[in-house]
């Protein structure tokens, strides 16, 4: 006779939630014989048993209280064994109203610095810049804006943060409301990398209440010798923000007067890197840890297209929505050419890190968020075993928070294209980033079967979740793959094919097509596809047969030159303008609206 089967057993930890909390739960099982059926009683209100051969648990909890549920196992022996065990969970109510004493991430726009710039002139140059930033769906105060003092590099380099170049001397700042100029009352002083690495936390505004869902202008004077190297980032100015310099003495005045500044200074923006205030009312708030296409790559400033508060990218335009779901505020520490497999090392981004916690040491331990948004992936979609690189950043993240809930957006599809991306058949995939129909696919999507098994709005069994790394994902890809199906991994087509109907001068952003039927603004076009010179840019108007682009080759192009658009850039990696907002709105918004904050 075969030796008996081990016993049977049962057991999990007891837990806690707050209503409308989504967190799964599976009970260790071990000994008797697979497969097993699991039941349950008594389970808190909105809970059930999603699988019954693990007895995986799923379920937003709906009503405060202590609940003790039985769990049952039954193997599949003869004679059967039966296991259980009782599993206690506590749920309080959810808050009716956030702190309003906390502060909070409430600007759009606002972000770390990507690039250095050398100031011009001789001697001191006193500089001030305009930038514009959106407030949340409530009324804050005592904005708080916090000035880095290091750069990035978007080039996927690891360290990617580095001490900016040189100081300089911070000498105002001043938020527009009302028509009325409200100034921050920290005194001038020198923003040096030797005295803090990180950056400083300026001093509340006082006295001012930015109304909800506001478009306010700030401005920030500043000086630095002639000559040096400053860190700032690259901005489109279609929302008028203006960069101005004098050698002739402080443009500080500016900053309150509300006189007109004239473009005429230093390339880079230095501004803020977020800001932090108060008024909370208890809805989520995002911090968004990811690459480039989280923070808005091929996103140009486009007329009538762009975000009338300037954010970037699908997962800031679907937060940024409230057509269809509540307005989440957010900071961003999205970097072009992270990856989660160098971020599951603190090192790799303890810069940003240590600026969010000077945020949060200023609420005395409460960061200035509620969740953690990434779309981490992209870039190390070529190196194996990708749960392993996505647990490390997310064991990073749960360190610096803990408690904090991560939601993971899945990687998009990435394929390229003899054709311009006319066909199906044109396009075709590396074998890190191929579907191969579900079976032994890529390392993209083993990645995104791991963490939301490509449901729309994120999949409780997903192995990401039922092993406590994320509270939730979305699938993006679905806005703009091929199909759902064996030809997820390969691209949408946009049926625009033309020709160029005049010849087109190096580096002119002006064509003339034969024919313009099927484009849309925020299109990818592509020009010449797999030729010489070929190039892709944002289509930023059209009038007739005439459009304007976002950027052009250095290589002159003749009439009958093919172009097609795209819902990508020709390496098949960056959305399209149209196709993030596709995405935020066919794929964001709906997460938000699981989560509960639909309208």
């Amino acid at each position: 006779m075969p030796p008996p089967a081990p016993t049977l057993s049962i057991s999990g930890a007891n837990g806690s939630a707050a209503v409308g909390d989504t967190l799964s739960f599976t009970p260790t099982i071990s000994g008797g014989t697979a497969p097993y059926t699991v039941t349950a009683t008594g389970l808190p209100p909105g809970r059930a048993i999603n699988n019954a051969a693990t007895g995986l648990t799923t379920g937003a909890y709906t009503t405060a209280g202590t609940y003790s549920a039985i769990y049952t196992v039954r193997d599949s022996g003869s004679p059967q064994q039966t296991a259980i065990f009782s599993r206690t969970v506590t749920v309080t109510a959810a808050a009716s109203a956030g702190d309003p004493t906390r502060f909070m991430f409430a600007a759009t726009r606002l972000r770390f610095p990507i690039v250095t710039g050398t100031v011009s002139g001789t001697g001191t140059v006193y500089m001030v810049q305009s930038f514009f930033f959106g407030s949340p769906d409530y009324a804050v105060t005592e904005p708080r804006f916090f000035l880095p003092t290091f750069y990035q590099v978007a080039t996927g380099a690891n360290p990617s943060e580095f001490a900016a170049p040189a100081p300089y001397q911070f000498e105002k700042l001043s938020i527009k409301v009302g028509g009325i100029w409200y100034e921050c009352p920290t005194a001038p002083f020198l923003v040096d990398p030797a005295v803090d690495p990180v950056g400083f936390l300026l001093a509340a505004i006082p006295g001012v209440t930015i109304p909800l869902n506001s478009f306010v202008e700030g401005r920030m004077a500043f000086s630095a010798q002639g000559g040096v190297t400053l860190g700032g980032s690259t901005r489109a100015n279609d929302l008028g923000e203006i960069s101005m310099s004098s050698t002739a003495g402080s443009l500080a005045a500016k900053c309150t007067d509300g006189s007109a500044l004239t473009q005429n200074g230093f390339s880079r923006h230095v501004i803020p890197a977020f800001m932090v205030a108060k008024g909370w009312d208890g809805r989520p708030v995002g911090l968004l840890a990811g690459d480039s296409i989280q923070a808005g790559a091929n996103e140009n400033s486009i007329p009538g297209f762009m975000s009338p508060r300037g954010v970037q990218g699908y997962w800031q335009r679907g937060l940024d929505d409230n057509t269809q779901s509540k307005r989440i505020a957010f900071g961003t520490l999205a970097l072009e050419g992270a990856r989660p497999s160098d971020w599951q090392n603190r090192t790799a981004w303890s810069r940003k890190l240590d600026a969010v916690a000077k945020a949060t040491a200023a609420n005395g331990g409460k960061p200035p968020f509620t969740f953690i948004g990434s779309n981490h992936g992209n870039n190390s979609a070529t190196v194996p075993n990708p749960y392993t690189w996505l647990t490390g950043f997310w064991q990073v993240c749960k360190t610096e928070w803990p408690g904090v809930p991560i939601y993971h957006s899945e990687m998009l599809a990435r394929a390229s294209s003899s054709d311009g991306y006319q066909s199906l058949a044109g396009q075709t995939v590396a074998a890190a980033d191929a579907y191969n129909g579900g079976t032994n696919p890529g390392i993209r999507w083993t990645a995104n079967e791991l963490i939301g098994k490509g449901a729309l709005t994120g999949d409780p069994s997903a192995q990401a979740r039922v092993d406590g790394w994320i509270a939730g994902s979305f699938a993006p890809w679905r806005a703009g793959s091929f199909d759902t199906g064996a030809n997820r991994d390969k691209q949408a087509v946009i049926a625009f094919d033309t020709t160029l109907a005049a010849d087109s001068a190096a580096n002119n952003t002006t064509l003339t097509l034969a024919s313009t039927s099927g484009l849309a603004l925020g299109d990818m076009l592509i020009v010449n596809p797999g030729g010489t010179g070929s190039y892709d840019a944002i289509v930023r108007t059209i009038s007739g047969n005439v459009v304007t682009l976002s950027g052009a080759s250095g290589t002159a192009m003749t009439t009958g030159t093919r172009v097609t658009a795209s819902l990508n850039d020709r390496t098949g990696l960056h959305p399209s303008t149209r196709h993030h907002q596709k995405i935020a709105m066919e794929v964001v918004v709906p997460w938000k609206q699981a989560i509960g904050m639909g309208l």
